[in-house]
């Protein structure tokens, strides 16, 4: 009886430490990767905004620098 016990307990705790990272969770160090990972992503993607919008608004500030030029002399061309 004593024996089978053993047995017992032993079959348990194989059983919870399979489970355990279900049960507990990633680790710090897990964690603390996926946010880095996530950061990385999220500047990569501002990055990536930051340089097209600064690209459209150079083009609208161009158009509108070469629309004032032409204004006096061509009205419709420039509207």
């Amino acid at each position: 009886m004593i024996v089978a016990g053993f047995h017992l307990v032993e079959g348990v705790g194989a059983v919870l430490a399979r489970l355990a990272r279900t049960l507990l969770g990633p680790s710090d160090h897990e964690w603390l990767r996926w946010q880095v990972e996530a950061l990385s992503e999220r500047n990569r993607i501002a990055a990536e905004l930051h340089d097209s919008v600064g690209h459209v608004l150079n083009v609208v500030a161009l158009q509108a620098s070469a629309a004032i030029r032409v204004l006096d002399g061509d009205p419709a061309f420039a509207r």
